[in-house]
């Protein structure tokens, strides 16, 4: 880094690399076997060389080693002696990889078709094991568990590391180990490469099996350059080609034993015809490309197993003769916007897991809703789009909605409705027909999370207030301008995040709200007993919020509420929880600041106030009763002239 002297660290202590062992290797086990066993694990500390991911690699390995002579064996393995035979790889490591199951190690060897300090994707790696036949189970439903299953192994054993979670929790993705990578690669031998391709002359990928082939940064166009890397690659089973290209090199599809291929993020616009030989093919992924429509003849894939088209802003159309991809379990279709609707017999995939996408057709054109009828084994997230074609003048459609059967559906985790504007005034028979069939799009009572967005009726359904409900954890009740009530979300325990935005029609939020919508409190227990998150935001009309009961009854684990473009709210209710932590308001007048309009939260460390064009001052006390403050943010208050003199007594900012 230009510094003139050199620092090499050193190794970790034999204490400290005994420490990092034990919690691995002894964590789980009684006070008789850690003494039993300690003096063979100091033993095999010792042979770690003060690594520490030989320790925690090793100590990962041990731990289901469950007697003295099993830890006597790794004590006296040939391994520890095994010097170069592999090219330096750790004998810890080697250890690690021998004692792993012959098809766990075929999962992680296929990891190394991966380049060095690259983001493994969970859900990906999954999906790349089950398309290669590495996982094998008797009820085919079960292969992606299983797969999942061996990831988490791997990350146990510390041969995947650096997890990182996503916002619900679920690791997403993790990396791998320089020297981990380097014992992939060597039991992997010529298998598995990642080629550079501006060296493409000094490297032959004719005998390779899985190839990652990375493009420069220098060329524009490299399809040339692939074309000819890939002359007769023809055992290939896994090209990712993470290159610049603008069309497919024209041998790619002669690889007829190819069984992942990934052009995502690449620049091409289609796929030729040719694309229906790869008979073999599983996993195909064309994320964020600029393809149009595919060719019908890529349903000539009948083994094709995961189609990724995430990220395709250009997309038109899907293939009409999709229904004969038999053996499709996940198809994947964020955003792609300019996709209005899919192909008739999309139902007959009763393979399917993942369908992120739904989009309903209007008229004759594309799937009903009761194309959902028979995917029952849909899993994740689903997103259903294009409702507002469910109408009053299609009654098919509202039949449609009937049998699509979503509470069948028990393994949807997310389930997020769409509608798009109709236009112009509905009739009333429109608006309790789309009212009703809301109601019938009931899910299964496993769904944690819900969305709805645009919606047109009235009211909004009546199960999602019902108890049976007590998995709902996120709710979000996006532009429904026409509902003049909220409904009584207060009755669902497990919820923890709430943003409603867009209820226009809504004046006043009071005990129907909390689940709640008379003075006889005594038989609910606690309203909204696990929320975290509460947010409202475009709500012109709203004057007032009402929270019944006495203080710390209603929204008693309250700790982020957020308040935007509510111009006619004024005040805050006396009774929010003490515990709030991070307030964000958008005032739009200097009533909401007056005096004794805004309750005081004494664990309030985070403020912010923004785009509030109307603000000129703070002119209460309120501000520097909130000791707990540490962070003040003020964003787009263009009139605000200066600072209250209070800030100086909140000695915690």
């Amino acid at each position: 880094m230009g510094t003139t002297r050199m620092y090499k660290l050193a190794v970790l202590s034999e204490d400290n690399c005994w420490l990092l062992f034990r919690h691995r290797a002894l964590k789980h086990r009684s006070a008789e076997e850690r003494l039993e066993l300690e003096e063979i694990g100091r033993e095999i500390v010792k042979r770690c060389g003060g690594v520490p991911l030989a320790a925690k690699t090793i100590g990962s390995a041990m731990c289901s080693r469950r007697t003295r002579s099993q830890w006597d064996l790794v004590l006296g393995s040939e391994i520890w002696n095994s010097g170069d035979i592999l090219g330096g790889i750790l004998p810890a490591l080697l250890l690690s990889y021998y004692d792993l199951p012959p098809t766990l190690k075929q999962c992680f060897t296929y990891c190394s078709v991966f380049p060095k300090d690259w983001w493994i994707n969970k859900d990906v790696i999954v999906k790349l094991w089950v398309a290669q036949g590495f996982i094998c189970s008797e009820r085919s439903g079960e292969m992606e568990e299983i797969s999942e299953l061996y990831f988490d192994d791997l990350l146990r054993l510390s041969l995947l590391q650096d997890a990182e979670i996503d916002s619900d929790g679920n690791i997403f993705r993790c990396k791998m180990h320089d020297l981990v990578h380097d014992l992939a690669q060597s039991v992997a031998r010529s298998d598995s490469s990642v080629v550079e391709i501006r060296k493409q002359t000094l490297f032959n990928v004719n005998n390779i099996r899985h190839s990652f082939l990375i493009g420069s940064d220098e060329v524009n166009d490299e399809s040339d350059a692939v074309a000819s890397i890939l002359y007769k690659a023809d055992k290939l089973r896994t090209l990712v080609l993470h290159s610049r290209i603008s069309r497919v090199p024209h041998n790619l599809f002669h690889l007829r034993r190819l069984r992942a291929l990934d052009l995502s993020r690449t620049s091409i616009e289609e796929l030729p015809p040719t694309v229906g030989q790869l008979k073999h093919l599983r996993y195909l992924d064309l994320s964020y490309t600029h393809m149009k429509e595919l060719p019908e003849e890529v349903t000539n894939c009948r083994n094709l197993q995961t189609l990724r088209l995430n990220g395709c802003a250009r997309l038109r159309k899907l293939p009409i003769e999709m229904r004969k991809m038999i053996s499709m379990r996940h198809l994947e279709l964020e955003d792609t916007h300019m996709l209005k609707f899919l192909p008739q017999g999309i139902g007959r995939l009763t393979e399917l897991r993942t369908l992120t996408d739904f989009i309903v057709g209007g008229g004759d054109e594309g799937c009903k809703c009761g194309e959902l009828k028979q995917l029952n084994h849909l899993q994740g997230r689903l997103q259903i789009t294009g409702l507002e074609n469910v109408r009053s003048k299609d009654e098919a459609s509202v039949v449609a909605a009937r049998e699509a059967e979503l509470y069948k559906k028990w393994n949807l985790h997310a389930l997020i409705l769409d509608y798009n504007s109709i236009g112009g005034e509905l009739l009333d028979d429109e608006v309790k027909m789309m009212d009703d069939v809301l109601e019938i799009l009931q899910p299964h009572r496993n769904l944690k999370e819900f969305e709805i967005w645009n919606y047109e009726g009235s009211e909004l359904p009546k199960w999602i207030v019902n108890p049976l409900f007590s998995n709902l954890m996120k709710v979000n009740l996006m532009s429904c301008w026409n509902c003049k009530q909220l409904p009584g979300l207060g009755k669902l325990t497990s919820l923890k995040y709430l943003d409603i935005m867009g209820m226009e029609e809504v004046a006043y939020v009071g005990g129907e709200f909390s689940g709640d919508d008379t003075n006889d409190r005594s038989g609910g227990g606690l309203s909204f007993p696990k929320l975290e998150t509460l947010i409202f935001s475009k709500m012109p009309n709203w004057k007032e919020w009402e929270l019944r009961g006495g203080d710390g009854e209603v929204l008693p684990s309250l700790l982020r509420l957020e308040i935007r473009n509510c111009p006619k709210l004024n005040t805050l209710p006396r009774n929010l929880s003490l515990l709030l932590q991070k307030l964000a308001l958008n005032i739009t007048n200097d009533g909401m600041l007056s005096e004794g309009s805004l309750p005081v939260f004494p664990n309030l460390n985070h403020l912010v106030i923004w785009y509030s064009p109307e603000l000129t001052s703070f002119p209460c006390g309120w501000l520097g009763k909130l000791k707990a403050l540490q962070t003040f943010q003020i964003y787009k208050c263009p009139r605000l002239g200066s600072l209250p003199e209070e800030l100086q007594h909140l000695t915690m900012l």
